[in-house]
C-alpha cells in the first residue's frame, strides 16, 4: 500500500476491510486524509462519538461515513446537523434493500432498520447521500480540490459531441441544471470560434479543436452565471496540446469557479491526468458517469 499523504478529508466507518480498501485507492490517487476511523461493533464508541468529535476539528474539512446503522438516530441527526454546518458530510448507507440488511447483521450485528428512515435523517441533517463505492470514491475526489458550490447550474465544453451528450444525460439524471446559453452568448461565441463549432450546453468544439479554442469557449461561457464547469478532453485531436493543463489552470483561478476535467481514453490519457491533478490541482474523471457525480457532490445534493 503506498503511504497516504495528510489531507482534509476524514473518513468514519464501520467496516475495517472498507477503510483499508479506500484508504488504498486514495493512496494511490495521491489524495490525503486527515483522519480514519473504524469503530466496528461500537463496543465503546460509534458513529455519532466520532462525528462530534470531528465537528470542531480543524484538520477535518470534508467528513465521509460508510454507515450500516446507526447507535441513536435522533442524537446522530442532532450532531450532524452541527457537522454540516461547518464543513460537507457525504454519507454511503449500506444494508438498503433485504440482502444487505442481512449481511450487515452478520458483519457488525448491526440492524439496520428502513432505508427510507436513513434517506430523510439525512436530508434532514443536510448529509450528501452517495449511491455505491464509486460514488464514494467521486466525491472524495472532487471535496479534495474544491468547496460546495452554492447553486446547480453545469456548463459542459468538449470535444467530442458524443461523449457530451452522455455527460448531459448524467448531470439531468442526477437534478443538475444543464441550462442554455443565451443568444448574446452564442453570437460571441460564432464570431470567435469556426463555423462548426455547436454553441449550445455543451459547447462543442469538435475535434479539430485547439487549446485556445477550449480558453474561448469557457471565457464567453463564464460571463454567465454557472456554479460548475465539466470540461470534457479527448486527446485525439492534433492540435489540442498539453499546454492546455495549464491553460485550464489560469481559467478556475481568474474565475474561482471549480473545473472538473472529463478524459476517457487510455495510457496516455491516464498520464495526462496525473498532469491536470498532482501539477494543477485538477480533479480528473474517467467517465461521464463519475463527473456527473462529482459535480451533484459539489452541488450539496441540491437535487
Amino acid at each position: 500500500m503506498k503511504r497516504l499523504k495528510r489531507g482534509r478529508i476524514s473518513i468514519v466507518t464501520q467496516s475495517g476491510s472498507f477503510a483499508e480498501m479506500i484508504v488504498d485507492e486514495l493512496a494511490s490517487e495521491g489524495i490525503g486524509v486527515a483522519r480514519i476511523v473504524s469503530y466496528g461493533n461500537r463496543v465503546d464508541v460509534g458513529e455519532t462519538d466520532c462525528l462530534d468529535f470531528l465537528v470542531d476539528d480543524d484538520a477535518t474539512k470534508v467528513v465521509v461515513l460508510y454507515m450500516e446503522s446507526v447507535d441513536d438516530g435522533r442524537r446522530f441527526v442532532e450532531v450532524a446537523s452541527r457537522c454540516t454546518k461547518r464543513k460537507p458530510v457525504v454519507a454511503l448507507k449500506v444494508g438498503k434493500r433485504e440482502a444487505g440488511v442481512h449481511a450487515a447483521r452478520s458483519h457488525t450485528g448491526a440492524i439496520s432498520g428502513r432505508y427510507e428512515i436513513y434517506k430523510a435523517a439525512f436530508k434532514k441533517a443536510g448529509i450528501i447521500e452517495v449511491d455505491g463505492y464509486e460514488g464514494l470514491k467521486d466525491a472524495c475526489k472532487v471535496l479534495n480540490s474544491y468547496d460546495l458550490v452554492a447553486g446547480k447550474k453545469v456548463l459542459i465544453v468538449t470535444d467530442g459531441g458524443g461523449v457530451a451528450v452522455t455527460m448531459a444525460d448524467a448531470c439531468e439524471d442526477l437534478g443538475l441544471d444543464v441550462t442554455g446559453l443565451t443568444e448574446e452568448t452564442r453570437k460571441r461565441l460564432s464570431a470567435k470560434l469556426p463555423g462548426y463549432t455547436a454553441t449550445g450546453n455543451p459547447i462543442d468544439l469538435t475535434s479539430s479543436v485547439t487549446d485556445e479554442d477550449y480558453v474561448i469557449a469557457l471565457e464567453e461561457g463564464l460571463r454567465e452565471e454557472y456554479d460548475i464547469i465539466i470540461v470534457i478532453v479527448l486527446w485525439g485531436p492534433p492540435e489540442i496540446t498539453e499546454r492546455l493543463v495549464n491553460k485550464l489552470k489560469e481559467i478556475r483561478d481568474i474565475y474561482n469557479k471549480p473545473i472538473l476535467i472529463c478524459s476517457p481514453g487510455g495510457k496516455f490519457t491516464r498520464r495526462m491526468a496525473k498532469h491536470f491533478e498532482e501539477k494543477r490541482g485538477l480533479p480528473v474523471f474517467f467517465t461521464p458517469e463519475s463527473a456527473a457525480r462529482a459535480a451533484a457532490v459539489l452541488a450539496g445534493g441540491k437535487m
